[in-house]
């Protein structure tokens, strides 16, 4: 029995012992305050838009003080685990107080997990959790106390002499421990949340979660015992608390805490995309400075308001010289109101413009109106927009409403008209060569005539469109009726053509735009030769072709070769540039109104009439040959311009 009671006398000897020795180090690691100093959450990752499980795991410094040395650990749910890995151990290092770590994890398509560094716990929602303290220091010190008087008492009744007096050391170092424990600078804490059900993806799923650290004492961080804490202690850290538009904010990426004397500590702003930030404040009223940093010598909590107001566009309206539109204010993400149609005033030229306005043809992007506005574009920076304008030739009723192709209602296409060179033409083609990538060529006619002319002003030649040599009518040279009106010496609607071209385009500005073309004028045998075949006769001095309207032949030509010039219109430029079938019987086709020259809309062609006393003409918009080539009747310049 002896024997037993010394072997068990031993035996807690050798234990206090290791305790005793041990004991400043487990005192240490002990938490003094029994209260909680980390938060640890789960949510699910709201933004993932893959459907796949994905949770924020966060870590949050409640303490008040510094952290170091922290660790966050989480035990996984199955449909995490990969492999064998069914804990994940997330090494924080120093967090300060206030300061949050979200880390995520998710599930990838093979079943694998995969982690994810964080910087802030995001915009999900937190809830906060319930935690568990480690031991608290006062049980573990009672526990050494016990097993300190049992070694003294065994020492003194069991053993003499030396093994007194090493007993009475143990106790020594043992009280010593205690003294040590209590004037330690920090101590270590560890968190515990067990059995979390987060819903993830629809399906719940369970977390074993657990934070710990390093903490300095609050007694390892005296100073002035004067202040806000009337002769108390004063701690080296400090949180920080927003306020945004009077909602105290915890979700953001912002700092929540600072240690004084150590550093100046910048104060973050929140970026939003649709509002724009104030800064932050120290008082709700938004009044004085904008607090951007926390000095290096300030102490003391802080809290910090700040307000947002919705970001806003200006949406400018340039009319282009039309009517003044007034701009709007749109706020972010918001779709601006159309505005009233403006007008414009179409008095460039008083006496030789329409007598109505331009006519307003939506609002584009650019200043060369080649992109349309659309207004249900949401608004997310500012923009100006400028107003298109065209002059609806169905208005001043130059275009048979019939052919609706003609009108579409965009500037630069057939049926429109632009002004150039003081006068308004009438698109007929917008582009005669169909190749838009060197630009657009466009055939236009003048909407207002020049004045009357004959087609031939010689008397002793009118009754020719194709001239001859021995004036018996029996030989045809290379000449046609609309070159020899071109000739000084004979005169008609040629030269009153050049004259008006040298008069208003020659020289000036404008010339520029005018492009330079063959207008491809037949002689007698190429106007007579295969397919053509005449109604009656057959020669030049009897020949009849009751259809010449329909001739689709001798279109002008874009020629670079050639020379700018104006010209009449041929029957070819009227069914090919224009895009109209020849008639098989009249027709209108464009259909122009009486002008002050004239008591009817009727003017020349440079083609060939019914027979050699009559020219082409349109008449109403309807070719007639009822006239003859020495009668005056308006004359209509067209031009091919470059208007892209």
């Amino acid at each position: 029995m002896k024997t037993t009671l010394k072997k068990l006398s031993a035996l807690i000897l050798m234990l206090g012992t290791i305790f005793i020795l041990s004991f400043p180090s487990i005192a240490h690691a002990a938490d003094t305050g029994g209260t909680d100093h980390f938060e640890l959450t789960v949510v699910e990752n709201k933004d993932s838009k893959s459907g796949a499980e994905i949770a924020d795991l966060t870590i949050k410094n409640i303490s008040g003080k510094t952290g170091t040395n922290v660790t966050f650990e989480a035990d996984l749910p199955t449909i995490f685990h990969d492999k064998d890995m069914k804990q994940v151990t997330f090494k924080v290092g120093t967090l300060k107080a206030g300061e949050s770590r979200t880390y995520q994890v998710s599930r990838k398509a093979a079943g694998t997990v995969a982690t994810t560094s964080l910087p802030t716990t995001g915009n999900n929602a937190t809830t906060a959790l319930p935690t568990t303290g480690d031991m608290a220091r006062p049980l573990v010190i009672l526990v050494g106390l016990f097993l300190l008087a049992s070694i003294v008492t065994i020492g003194f009744r069991r053993f003499k002499g030396a093994k007194s007096l090493f007993a009475i050391l143990l106790l020594l170092a043992g009280l010593g421990g205690v003294a040590t424990v209590y004037a330690a600078e920090t101590y270590h804490h560890r968190d515990e949340v067990r059995n979390h059900a987060v819903e993830l993806a629809g399906t719940t799923y369970v977390f074993h979660l657990a934070g710990e650290g390093d903490f300095e004492e609050d007694n390892a961080n005296t100073g002035d015992t004067g202040g806000d804490n009337g002769g108390s202690e004063v701690t080296k850290n400090f949180t920080i608390t927003y306020y945004i538009n009077g909602v105290k904010v915890t979700n953001l990426s912002l700092v929540y805490g600072y240690v004084a004397g150590e550093q100046a500590t910048d104060l973050k702003t929140p970026t939003y995309e649709a509002e724009d930030f104030s800064g932050w404040y120290d008082n709700d009223t938004y009044t004085g400075n904008v607090i951007t940093s926390i000095a290096k010598e300030a102490t003391g909590d802080k809290v910090f308001y700040g307000k947002t107001t919705p970001k806003t566009y200006q949406v400018t309206f340039d009319s282009t010289g039309g009517e003044a539109v007034a701009s709007e204010t749109v706020n972010h993400g918001q779709t601006v109101s159309e505005p009233v149609a403006p007008t414009k005033d179409d008095a460039i030229n008083p006496a030789d413009a329409p007598e109505h306005d331009f006519i307003f043809k939506g609002w584009y992007t650019e200043p060369d109106l080649t992109t349309p506005f659309d207004f249900e574009t949401p608004m997310t920076e500012n923009i100006t927009l400028y107003a298109k304008w065209g002059l609806p030739i169905t208005e001043a009723g130059l275009v048979n409403p019939a052919v609706a192709s003609y009108a579409d209602g965009k500037l630069g296409t057939p049926g429109d008209a632009i002004w150039f060179a003081n006068a308004w033409f009438q698109i007929l083609d917008e582009d005669m060569d169909d190749d838009a990538s060197n630009g657009l060529q466009a055939l236009v006619i003048k909407v207002y005539d020049i004045g009357n002319s004959q087609f031939i002003a010689d008397t002793t030649r009118y009754g020719l469109y194709f001239d001859n040599i021995t004036s018996d009518g029996d030989s045809a040279d290379g000449s046609n009726g609309y070159e020899d009106s071109r000739n000084p010496a004979i005169g008609g609607v040629g030269k009153f053509i050049d004259d008006w071209y040298n008069a208003n385009i020659e020289g000036t500005v404008y010339e520029s735009s005018v492009q330079a073309v063959a207008l491809n004028n037949p002689n007698y045998t190429d106007f007579t030769q295969i397919p053509f075949t005449f109604d009656s006769g057959s020669t030049i001095t009897n020949w009849i072709w009751k259809s010449y309207y329909q001739d689709t032949r001798f279109a002008t030509i874009l020629d670079v070769s050639g020379y700018q010039q104006a010209f009449a219109l041929s029957y070819g430029d009227i069914h090919g540039h224009m895009g109209i079938a020849p008639p098989t019987t009249f027709t209108h086709l464009l259909d122009f109104q009486p002008t002050t020259h004239s008591v009817n809309p009727t003017f020349w062609l440079r083609s060939a009439g019914d027979s050699y006393r009559a020219a082409g003409r349109v008449d109403a918009g309807s070719i007639n040959n009822l006239y003859r080539v020495h009668l005056f009747y308006p004359v209509r310049p067209a031009l091919s311009l470059l208007i892209d």
